[in-house]
């Protein structure tokens, strides 16, 4: 039975494939189960004939992610026989194709990019856009591929994708040896395409490799005059070696640091504030923290939507309602999570910056801890913040009037 299956196949009768399922419903599916075969589908793309494939995909469609034993699925086999009309014809019936990694990881994609079929190339990233993000076993992208196989119109359609999607960080990606395609495209002295990343895309040009080497490093390592053209190109984008480089902190590094406290950093915050401005600029600092903190708390006691109230309410009654810590808001939960969390953060961030400003750090600095504490829970506390923050802001602006001075920003 399969084997008149085969020969229906290689010949493209579709009437004897009906009737050979006539006689056994199940044979795709026994098909199917094997792990790695020669199906109906790759013996009849493998030769061309395309209604005969479609014909299978429309039956068995996860025929179409299988691979023969030498790993190659049957869009590999339609597009290394040279049946540009079955592959397009496959792509259409079914765009995810481009993605199935055969042997190698190796995609459509990247084998399409190997051999410059730049029209097949086009198709397949419109066709399938993801697939751009593929890697094969040696982690390269399409566009390591056709940089690598010195495939300038393949690469240039490639780039053409990637700045239309807004994905051009995916030039920054490195193989397994810690390459980006500037590092390749370096070694291999493609100056346009140096040109291209360097200056056109500012593609990340003092990027490592895992031995330590940016592009200019590689650079340096040739002395004819077209690596001479890479060099001034590389240097005019802010390229450096990795001697001039500060160095890169490991991931075993970082983990095994002193993490910073949160107070040092405010600390440190302060002292910047402190020394790092000048008075006028503390000056607008300070207009515009009051500004943000006139916002922040107006939304604190009015938010978006109000508070529910009854229509034969008083005024009275109503003040009383906003004492109860039951007050119900209209706003959806939904939102009222992420505004209340916002508007806490704004606030915390206005009374630490305004700290030095005001020669608050005193009466401040225990506000805080109580907002802090309080701020787990933000239903009970809402009105209790405000009150305390008000409260310690009234105190010193009354002192300060009482004494007929002004307050100085500039001091410390």
């Amino acid at each position: 039975m399969e084997e008149r299956l085969r020969v229906a196949a290689k010949v493209g009768n579709i009437d004897s494939l009906y009737e050979l399922l006539e006689e056994d419903p199940e044979i795709l599916e026994r098909i199917h189960q094997k792990p790695f075969s020669d199906t109906l589908l790759h013996i009849s793309a493998s030769v061309g004939h395309t209604l005969f494939a479609l014909e299978i995909m429309n039956l068995k469609p996860t025929l179409g992610r299988k691979l023969k034993a030498r790993g190659f699925s049957a869009l590999d086999l339609a597009l290394r026989n040279g049946h540009a009309g079955t592959v397009q014809r496959l792509i259409c019936f079914h765009p995810q194709l481009v993605r199935v990694r055969g042997r190698g990881r190796i995609t459509p994609l990247h084998y399409v990019a190997e051999v410059c079929e730049v029209d097949l190339l086009a198709e397949f990233l419109l066709s399938c856009p993801s697939s751009i993000e593929d890697l094969t076993i040696t982690g390269e992208t399409a566009v390591h591929v056709a940089v690598k196989n010195r495939r300038l119109s393949a690469f240039k359609v490639l780039l053409g994708l990637l700045q239309r999607t807004d994905q051009e960080d995916i030039l920054n990606w490195k193989d397994e040896k810690g390459n980006t395609v500037l590092h390749i495209a370096t070694s291999t002295n493609q100056t346009e395409v140096v040109e291209l990343l360097a200056k056109e895309v500012k593609v990340k040009v003092n990027a490592l490799n895992h031995e330590g080497a940016t592009a200019l490093d590689i650079a340096m390592t040739f002395h004819h005059d077209t690596n001479a053209k890479i060099r001034k190109t590389l240097q005019s984008a802010g390229a450096f070696q990795a001697s001039s480089l500060p160095k890169a902190v490991t991931a075993a590094e970082f983990l095994s640091s002193h993490p910073k406290p949160l107070r040092e950093t405010m600390y440190a915050l302060d002292i910047y504030l402190d020394i790092g401005l000048s008075g006028d600029m503390r000056n607008a600092l300070l207009v515009v923290a009051v500004l943000i903190a006139t916002a922040t708390y107006q939304a604190l006691l009015q938010p978006p939507g109000g508070y529910s109230q009854q229509t034969d309410a008083s005024s009275v009654q109503h003040e009383s309602q906003l004492e109860d810590s039951h007050v119900r808001l209209t706003m959806s939960a939904l939102y009222f999570y992420p505004f209340i969390c916002l508007n806490s953060f704004n606030r915390n961030n206005l009374l630490i910056i305004s700290a030095r400003t005001f020669r608050l750090r005193k009466r401040l600095f225990p506000t805080m801890r109580i907002l802090n504490d309080s701020s787990i829970n933000p239903f009970s506390s809402l009105r209790e913040q405000h009150r305390i923050t008000r409260s310690v802001l009234k105190k010193y602006c009354l002192s300060v009037a009482a004494k007929g001075e002004q307050v100085d920003i500039n001091g410390t």
